[in-house]
Order: structure tokens, then sequence, then C-alpha cells
């Protein structure tokens, strides 16, 4: 347990290592711009991994961890559209609650609405506080926590922007939606590396501390 601050590193460099090769081999194509390409793979797979490693390290501490595991699992299940999953038009859509689903459906989706949004407030009743002490202690870990937010958001806004720009009668090209998917992967994938290597600050801190 003492050295577990290096598995996370490892993890990330093997990640993008493999992902090198896939690519070189297979093409940018494949390996990103397809559907259940290496690229979304990868993100899920480090999604799983990012949740035992908070839950192992225990960091920032025992009570957050558990939270923060249970957040990156919803993370691991987002990307593999877990919202989608069962009912028409998703589980976790909103038009199950408002439209005419079966009672026991409206039931299991506003359970599994409620289940995530309690760990999403849990993660940030516990932790708000001490992630904006530690931006304005200017501590390297939650700084690369902020750059993942950030790259989250920008990939949110990516996602689809073809479907997001048509009610404004914006119409784009094969060649900008693939360069928006392009730049959409790389940062979907980079928001749990980023986290990963915060938490290895974290453990390695924690363990000379």
């Amino acid at each position: 347990m003492n050295a577990m601050y290096r598995v996370g590193p490892l993890v990330v460099a093997a990640t993008l290592l493999v992902l090198a090769v896939i690519t070189l081999f297979v093409g940018v194509d494949r390996a990103l711009l397809h559907e259940g390409g290496a690229f979304e793979v990868a993100s899920a797979a480090l999604w799983l991994f990012t949740a035992a490693y908070a839950a192992l390290g225990q960091v920032p501490d025992r009570r957050l961890a558990g939270w923060l595991a249970g957040l990156f699992i919803v993370f691991f299940l987002r990307e593999l559209d877990f919202h989608d999953w069962w009912f028409d038009p998703g589980l976790l859509h909103v038009k199950v609650l408002t439209g005419a689903a079966p009672l026991w459906q409206k039931a299991v989706s506003l359970g599994a609405m409620i289940g995530i949004l309690a760990v999403v407030f849990a993660v940030g009743w516990l932790g708000a506080g001490r992630f904006v002490r530690a931006l304005r202690a200017r501590d390297t870990a939650a700084w690369l926590v902020l750059v993942a937010m950030g790259c989250a958001a920008i990939s949110s806004q990516l996602d689809g922007l073809g479907r997001t720009l048509e009610p404004y009668s914006i119409q784009i090209n094969a060649a900008v939606q693939d360069t928006a998917i392009f730049f959409e992967e790389t940062l979907e994938i980079a928001f749990p590396m980023l986290i990963i290597l915060a938490l290895s600050l974290a453990l390695k801190r924690k363990r000379v501390g």
C-alpha cells in the first residue's frame, strides 16, 4: 500500500501507450471516431479503475473516498450509456416520469435519479469546501481536478454537436463533425486520467504525512 501512489501514473502511461499502438495499427477513424472504439472503451475502464483507486487509497479520507468511488462508478456507467438502458426513451430520461410509462418504470427511474443526485450532493457537501481551500493554496492535485472538470465540460458540449446546432439552423459538414468527435473523445479520456493523477498526488502526500 505504501507505493500505491505510483500505480495511478503507471496505469495512465500504460493506457496512453496501448491507445497509441492501437491507433497506429487500426487508424484514428476506428480507434477514436467510431462508437465503441478503443478510446471509449479505455475511458470506461479508467473510470472503473479510478473508483477502486479512490476506495482502496481512501483519499482524501475514508468518508469522502466512498462517495467519490460512487461518483466514479456513475461516470463509468455513463460511458456505457447507462442513461439509455432498459426503458424507452431510457432509464434516466425525464420523459419516463412525464410520459405514459408504467408506474414501476417511473419508480425505478426516479430511484436511480435520486441515488445519483445523492452521490453528487454528498461529494459536494463533503468536498467542495476543502477543494476551494486547496485551490487557493495552489495545491497541484486540486488544480488537476479543476482542469479535469474543464475537460468534461467542453467534452459534453462537443458531444452531438450537429444535433445541438440543428435547432439554430446551423449545419456542419462531416469533416467538422469528425473534428468535434476527435476532441470530444480526447477530452473525455483526459478527464479520468487527470483525476487518477490527482488521486496519486493525494496518496503520495498522505503517505509522506
